[in-house]
């Protein structure tokens, strides 16, 4: 097929990859013309973002891991080698304990489910007051963190859990006024 130039500035009869390598740059793109699904992402970039908030408080009193309402947030990676950073705040935690002894818990990070949980450090309670021990994040955030390779592009579900390690309870969530939030970025390698 020959190639016409029309009267009407058009032209005519170039095939699809006709044009030579680097004659079409993003200077010559009209605005808004590249798709996002065309768009290569530089490493280090946002690819997508997920959250969730919550006021739920979640009551443990066993030493067995129990799912935190509202702290579970999906997301289905783009490719296997990304990053996904899991972003956890909590607007506060109580822990119990009327004995005047140590007490702790623990939380962990399940990945659909899986038996292997990501732990974090115990968090040590002091005594307040009458021998009745509190939390030391009573009514203030507190941030969990956790960035990990993707593996794999199927979907996945993050779950946050925590048991008794020692005391009477522990309550997540505990300031019903302030939401807590939970958060998943997934970012270009």
């Amino acid at each position: 097929m020959a190639i016409t130039i029309n009267g009407n500035g058009t032209i005519t009869g170039i095939s699809s990859g006709g044009l030579p390598a680097g004659s079409v740059t993003s200077a010559t793109l009209a605005d808004g013309a590249a798709t996002q699904a065309k768009r290569t992402y530089a490493a280090g970039e946002i690819i997508q973002y997920v959250h969730t908030t919550t006021i739920t408080t979640t009551e443990v009193t066993s030493s067995s891991y129990t799912d935190c309402a509202g702290f579970s947030l999906a997301i289905t990676p783009t490719s296997s080698s990304n990053l996904l950073l899991c972003h956890i705040n909590i607007a506060g935690c109580t822990l119990y304990d009327t004995s005047g002894s140590d007490h702790n818990a623990e939380f962990v990070l399940t990945d659909n489910g899986a038996s292997s949980y990501i732990k974090y450090d115990r968090f040590r309670i002091y005594e307040y007051g009458s021998g009745y021990h509190l939390g030391l994040f009573l009514n203030q955030t507190f941030d969990i963190n956790h960035i990990k390779t993707a593996g794999s592009t199927s979907a996945r579900t993050y779950q946050l859990r925590v048991k008794l390690i020692a005391g009477e309870k522990i309550i997540v969530n505990n300031d019903s006024s302030a939401k807590s939030l939970m958060s998943i970025t997934e970012i270009k390698v």
